[in-house]
């Protein structure tokens, strides 16, 4: 992939988050500011993972819905905690 082929991807990218951040929250689409304790996130995961299946996007600011993103710094614990919370419900 060349860099205006990333350009692209990156423009979509953000369109298609854009789209999302506009709808409401429900059964099927979750938005958290930041990392929720461990009892919150398991509650998040087993509703969505009970209903089919649904979407759950941190860095999202509820009011005003807005994106605010996550430190680039915490992601890799950020996906270690979902994931090891996930294998423990398992």
């Amino acid at each position: 992939m060349n860099i205006f082929e990333t350009s692209i991807q990156l423009d979509l990218n953000m369109i298609k988050l854009a789209d999302i951040v506009q709808q409401p929250e429900g059964r099927r689409l979750e938005f958290k500011e930041s990392l929720p304790t461990s009892s919150e996130l398991a509650k998040t995961i087993l509703a969505l993972a009970n209903d089919a299946g649904g979407e759950l996007y941190l860095g999202i600011k509820d009011t005003p819905r807005q994106v605010i993103g996550l430190d680039e710094n915490e992601l890799i614990r950020i996906e270690e905690k979902i994931a090891n919370l996930i294998h423990d419900l398992c």
